[in-house]
């Protein structure tokens, strides 16, 4: 009996089962996973990536029913932003923010613009008129950040439009009417550009 080898091997192993398999076999066997992989793919992928979505709304106790922004930040909480108030959802529940006269650690103003959590867990909120906001998950607290117009260090505009942080930790803050400001967390002042 003639054997034709594919392979050379000192493997006692493979010196058995070379000859019994066959180019042909392995063939079959490689297009046989082929199909199992193809028909299989489609269907896993298919499982995972199907989201699943739920509706909320001011019947579940968002604040109002314009949305202007939202963040998922580092402990699952969605925040949302609308044009009365910032929303925190757990997924059973709403935590509404809303501006107190009275209370100077409250939200600065109801009308929400923009989000940003920064590398230290802070939120960071942007509004229409009431300038820029940091929320301290720890504090439970808001710090206020109003442009003053007898102090140029100061937010150019109290209507935020946008906050973006980059790899030093600086906040770019985007104004309407006031341009671009950067702050400089050591610092705590703003430069215009």
């Amino acid at each position: 009996m003639k054997y034709n080898f594919i392979f050379t091997t000192t493997n006692r192993f493979e010196k058995i089962l070379l000859p019994v398999l066959n180019l042909k076999a392995i063939i079959y066997f490689l297009i046989f996973c082929s199909i199992i992989f193809i028909i299989q793919t489609p269907c896993s992928a298919q499982q995972l990536s199907t989201p699943k979505f739920k509706k909320i709304s001011v019947e579940h106790g968002l604040s109002h029913p314009s949305v202007t922004c939202m963040l998922k930040d580092r402990y699952g909480f969605m925040w949302i932003g609308t044009r009365d108030g910032l929303n925190r959802y757990d997924s059973y529940q709403f935590r509404i923010f809303k501006h107190l006269a009275d209370d100077s650690t409250s939200i600065s103003n109801n009308t929400i613009s923009c989000l940003l959590e920064d590398q230290e867990g802070f939120l960071w909120i942007g509004t229409v008129g009431g300038g820029l906001n940091r929320y301290d998950p720890v504090k439970d607290s808001f710090k206020r950040f109003l442009n003053h117009p007898d102090r140029p260090q100061s937010l150019a505009s109290n209507s935020v439009s946008s906050i973006m942080e980059d790899r030093q930790g600086n906040l770019w803050i985007g104004t309407i009417g006031g341009g671009l400001s950067r702050y400089d967390k050591q610092t705590e002042l703003f430069l215009h550009y």
